[in-house]
């Protein structure tokens, strides 16, 4: 059987004919089996068919030549032969080689960053960073100090917490951890009173700590005591607490508009959406975007980028796109009627955007208009339910119950 070694150095297959008076196949074969190497080897009609390593056809010639016939090379195959075959054509070792010079350098520079665990840093703040530091696309790995460019990172945002670069291949792997803003203290051991914080009348009471002061439906002033946080003992002397509850009541808001019978608005005009390719971070050209603003033109300047995918992985190619919107200024005039109406809608924004919040609801509403030479004003006066109370800190030198204990001691 033909090694490995001889499939890789060559085979050749080869023919030896006889004449019909001097047939010596069998003295060919025999002697083959002794002294060569060989697969396939069969006689047929003074014939013989065989195939050997390319380093043995010699003997095999000679040996034929030895028996009055001669050897025919009928077919070759194996390494050796192809690249015979295309040892002429230079390009074919040229590219192998510059393929391979080009994997090598495609394997030691970033062609992709993966950033994970932010949620308040964006990952365009991130990678803006990144960049500061010297990490970026088409940027070379080896020399790169991963560990000092940490350290870099988390000085680079306040919001960076924790941060961990590695490479992989042409990755780079970005992993960082934010900072948590601490919630505000909130002290609920302090004592403190719920006041007014408008003139009301109450329409819905629930405390959970504090004595209550008023009543379901007395009118109270901007400031008064609604819930207490010092609690008086059955026996004499007090205590303080922090009060805890929840007060609604019914108050009234005013809110004034304008609205000039000659006003200047914006109209958007033409919209411009262009596109320009990205290659290793770097913008190949920029598209065309106005340099500055008029005091009757002005622009809005968005951009969006997409980058390319081959087979589930992020390309460091992408394609930017930036929409350009202008946005002209105008004179228009309006009518005492159209500036009533704007004023309506002006209402109509304020009460969705501050009152209706859900912690209070506007239940009637009276409107005034008046107008002058140069516009139109509206007064609203609103009738709104909603909580009333907030806390209030209770400073003393010492304690109700402290006083009233030293007191009865003398």
């Amino acid at each position: 059987m033909i090694s490995f070694y001889g499939i890789f150095s060559g085979t050749v297959s080869f023919s030896v004919r006889f004449p019909p008076d001097s047939d010596n196949s069998a003295d060919l074969i025999g002697r083959l089996v002794r002294s060569v190497g060989f697969a396939r080897v069969r006689s047929e009609k003074g014939t013989v068919y065989g195939t050997v390593k390319r380093t043995d056809l010699p003997r095999v010639c000679s040996i034929a030549r030895s028996l009055g016939a001669e050897a025919e090379i009928t077919g070759t195959n194996g390494l050796y032969y192809i690249l015979r075959r295309y040892s002429k054509r230079i390009g074919i070792p040229v590219g192998a080689f510059l393929a391979a010079v080009m994997l090598l350098y495609l394997s030691n520079i970033v062609l992709r960053i993966e950033i994970s665990g932010n949620e308040e840093v964006s990952d365009s703040e991130i990678m803006s960073s990144l960049n500061g530091i010297g990490i970026s696309y088409g940027a070379f790995i080896p020399p790169m100090n991963l560990r000092a460019k940490e350290k870099l990172l988390r000085a680079s945002s306040g919001k960076i917490a924790w941060a961990a670069i590695r490479s992989s291949g042409c990755r780079i792997i970005v992993q960082i951890s934010e900072i948590t803003e601490k919630p505000p203290l909130v002290m609920k051991n302090d004592p403190c009173n719920i006041v007014s914080m408008y003139d009301a009348q109450i329409t819905g009471i629930t405390v959970y700590s504090g004595m209550l002061m008023p009543m379901l439906g007395d009118t109270v002033r901007k400031g008064s005591l609604l819930v207490s946080g010092v609690v008086p003992e059955k026996y004499g002397g007090a205590y303080y607490v922090h009060a805890l509850g929840s007060i609604k009541g019914q108050y009234r808001l005013k809110a004034e508009f304008e609205q000039p019978y000659r006003d200047t608005v914006s109209a958007v005009g033409d919209i411009t959406e262009t596109s320009s390719p990205e290659l290793f971070g770097r913008r190949l050209f920029t598209a065309r975007i106005p340099q500055e603003s008029s005091d009757h033109v002005q622009y809005e300047i968005s951009e969006s980028k997409n980058y390319l995918k081959l087979l589930g992985m992020t390309l460091p190619a992408a394609v930017i796109h930036t929409r350009i919107v202008t946005y002209s200024r105008s004179e228009v005039l309006y009518s005492r009627e159209q500036a009533d109406k704007l004023l309506e809608e002006k209402l109509m924004r304020y009460e969705n955007n501050f009152l209706n919040d859900g912690s209070r609801a506007v239940i009637d509403r009276k409107t005034v208009y008046t107008h002058t030479k140069d516009g139109a004003r509206v007064c609203a006066e609103y009738l709104v339910e909603g909580e009333i109370g907030r806390e209030q800190m209770i400073f003393a030198k010492k304690t109700p119950f402290s006083a009233a204990v030293g007191s009865g001691a003398n």
